[in-house]
């Protein structure tokens, strides 16, 4: 729970990050600490930001609500250029940006040397993205196998968004410091 008087109105700067906590301050000087509760991951690239709001449905927890999906192929693609592409946009367009292609497909090689050598891992990554990977894989005749790695956790965690920055955990506890 956070205080009731941030909004998505609330302007502010981070002040401290910790791996449990960060504090901000706002234009007038009141300070803020919100500590995280079982954080899983962060993303801060900006100390200003605009709006205070903490999320149950976002781009980034479809990692948590979905099973994990394995797509290997065994066939080379003979347009892999255009196909790694798509590829990339189909995650750009999944998650609106919050993720990258290399949380989705193999971090090790590009999609494109993966496709043009014709076997390995290409894909690991939520079941809704990969059902669209396997079907524009079918479409384009490249073999492939799949199999569903791990089904997630029951309890889905929030996301904390202090506008453009996202922390995601079980829960966030926050509160004005006395300063």
């Amino acid at each position: 729970m956070i205080p009731a008087e941030l909004d998505d109105q609330t302007k502010g700067e981070i002040i401290e990050r910790q791996s449990t906590f960060l504090r901000f301050v706002t234009p007038d000087f009141l300070q803020y600490k919100i500590d995280y509760i079982k954080k899983k991951e962060f993303l801060i690239d900006e100390l200003n930001f605009r709006g205070v709001q903490v999320v149950t449905v976002h781009p980034l927890l479809v990692h948590y609500e979905q099973p994990i999906l394995d797509i290997y192929i065994s066939s080379k693609a003979e347009n892999s250029s255009d196909l790694a592409k798509e590829f990339s946009d189909m995650v750009s367009t999944e998650f609106g940006g919050w993720r990258t292609v290399h949380e989705c497909f193999n971090p090790e090689c590009s999609i494109e040397s993966i496709l043009a050598g014709g076997y390995g891992l290409l894909y690991r990554g939520p079941n809704v993205l990969g059902q669209k990977v396997i079907s524009k894989l079918e479409k384009n005749g490249i073999k492939l196998s799949s199999g569903l790695l791990k089904v997630r956790p029951i309890h889905i965690p929030k996301v904390l968004l202090l506008g453009a920055n996202a922390i995601v955990a079980e829960d966030f506890h926050g509160r004005r410091d006395k300063s």
